[in-house]
Parts: structure tokens; C-alpha cells; sequence
């Protein structure tokens, strides 16, 4: 497969675009949950932030198009970009896993 740099130009604009309104759209969530001066929905909506799961998504996401992007490319192989795909699924799954600990053992006052 030969490597066509436009086609991976106009690729990565419409993926930028795309997490463009998807931060546009997270800040129009953001104010409509402060303005409504919920307590519950303001520390939801917090949290996310606070604890680095934001963080977390948003790495995952642009590992994940940088990697389509250099597969569809044809910088990747196919067997390259299953080794890293099923290593960030392990990666996002482990770190639920923990999470879902962490909040028992919250719960139960385990230490």
C-alpha cells in the first residue's frame, strides 16, 4: 500500500474537527450543569475531572486516531495495529477494573 499524504491530511483535519465539537460540546454540558446548581450533578460532573478519567479518555482516543491514522497511512501493518489496539483494551479495561475496586473499598471502609 503506498503511503498518500493528502488523503492522511484531509483524514487528521476531520478527525481534528471532530474532537473540536466534541470540547465544544463537554463545555455547553459543563455550563448547563453549573447553571442548574444541582449539588449531585456538579460533583458528577467534577469528578470526572478531578480523578484524571477525562485525562485518561482523551489520551486513549488520540493513541487510538494516531494509530488509524498511520494504519490507514500504510505506515502500519495490520498485526502492529492489533498488538496496539489490544493493549490499550487491556490498558482501559485494567483501569476499570481498578476503579471498580477502589469504589468498594470505599464503600465497605476497607483499607
Amino acid at each position: 500500500m503506498q503511503f498518500d499524504a493528502q488523503f492522511l491530511l484531509i483524514w487528521l483535519g476531520m478527525m481534528s474537527v471532530g474532537i473540536l465539537f466534541a470540547v465544544i460540546g463537554l463545555t455547553i454540558i459543563g455550563v448547563i450543569v453549573f447553571k442548574k446548581d444541582n449539588p449531585a450533578s456538579v460533583k458528577a460532573f467534577s469528578n470526572i475531572f478531578i480523578k484524571g478519567e477525562m485525562l485518561r479518555l482523551v489520551t486513549v482516543i488520540a493513541i487510538i486516531i494516531a494509530i488509524s491514522a498511520l494504519s490507514f497511512g500504510g505506515i502500519l501493518k495490520g498485526e502492529i495495529v492489533a498488538t496496539l489496539l489490544s493493549g490499550i483494551a487491556g490498558y482501559v479495561l485494567g483501569g476499570m477494573t481498578k476503579s471498580q475496586n477502589d469504589k468498594y473499598l470505599d464503600e465497605n471502609k476497607i483499607s
